[in-house]
């Protein structure tokens, strides 16, 4: 349960963080040479973008403020277009934070020095306002711009490879955290049916038993018995009244009715012969150690011998006295 939580947790955690950032945004970025130097070059590159298509179905702003951007990249080593949120800048450059998936103010950058000033408060989405930040782009030496990405949603290769394997984290860890779950709930819910029928026929054997030591009839099943061993040793006619006290005969009717094992337990009671046994009623096997099975197996048994009608004599002594 612990990895579980510890699960539930972290996702709870990258949901919280995903809602942070603008994915949408990050899923439009792509890197261009250059960003539109007039209303007609911005115009053009606005509608191929295609940012107020996706305003209508994005999460991160009003769609009205979802528009299109060309703005420095967070290491301010390249130009990108992305759709985004719109900011006021008090005067200073602008650029796309990649992690964050929002735009930000460079204030180390204050273009209203530039040569060609800003205005000291500009929309972000007012592109020609701050065009000199874009000369301020330090490229690498391995840079190269002579094959410029450009991307249209919803086909769209990101560079951030990062958010996209975030997503995939978060699905998956998704998927476990709910796998678990159902699957501790169909334990429970097979746990609980067990139960409820273990219960139910706990309940109906101890209503049969009552009901049948009200009628005084046989209260399990016919056992399967050995037909041979019955034939010899058990039959009416067979089992006398001097039988039924020998400590042989008794072994011999307790095995025909495949109750070995429960006469030796009550061998160590001291029941010995089937007078004895006969004897017995519920209250007495169970402070023998018999469980509830057994106690009915012994007075189903007992019932049975007794409709064969033998009549026992006084004591298991006296089959010595008749011995001796």
């Amino acid at each position: 349960m612990d990895l579980a939580n510890g699960i539930y947790f972290y996702f709870l955690f990258q949901i919280a963080v995903s809602q942070e950032r603008c994915l949408e945004s990050i899923a439009t970025l792509s890197t261009v040479s250059s960003c539109p130097k007039t209303d007609d070059d911005l115009k053009i590159a606005s509608k191929l973008k295609q940012c107020e298509s996706i305003a209508k179905v994005q999460s991160c702003s009003n769609p009205e403020d979802f528009t299109y951007h060309c703005v420095l990249n967070s290491k301010k080593n390249a130009t990108v277009e992305v759709c985004a949120k719109t900011i006021y800048s008090q005067g200073y450059c602008i650029n796309f934070n990649e992690g964050g998936g929002q735009l930000q103010q460079l204030y180390k950058d204050d273009c209203t020095k530039f040569p060609q000033p800003c205005s000291t408060r500009f929309l972000s989405s007012d592109l020609l306002q701050y065009n000199q930040c874009n000369h301020i782009v330090t490229r690498s030496k391995n840079a190269s711009t002579s094959n410029p990405k450009k991307t249209t949603y919803p086909t769209n290769k990101t560079e951030n490879d990062n958010c996209r394997t975030q997503r995939y984290v978060v699905i998956v860890l998704g998927v476990l955290i709910a796998a678990s779950y159902v699957g501790l709930a169909i334990f429970c819910g097979l746990y609980l049916y067990k139960r409820s029928v273990r219960i139910k026929t706990i309940k109906a054997a101890s209503k049969t038993y009552r009901r049948g030591s009200r009628t005084n009839e046989p209260i399990l099943s016919t056992i399967s018995e050995n037909k041979a061993l019955l034939e010899s040793s058990v039959k009416k006619s067979e089992i006398t009244m001097t039988q039924a006290f020998h400590k042989s005969q008794f072994y011999i009717t307790m095995k025909a009715y495949d109750m070995g094992n429960i006469a030796d337990k009550l061998e160590e009671k001291g029941v010995e012969c089937l007078d004895t046994f006969l004897k017995l009623n519920d209250s007495e096997l169970k402070e023998f150690g018999l469980n509830t099975g057994q106690r009915k197996k012994c007075l189903s048994v007992a019932l049975r011998i007794n409709e064969k009608g033998i009549s026992p004599l006084n004591s298991c002594a006296d089959v010595q006295k008749t011995d001796k």
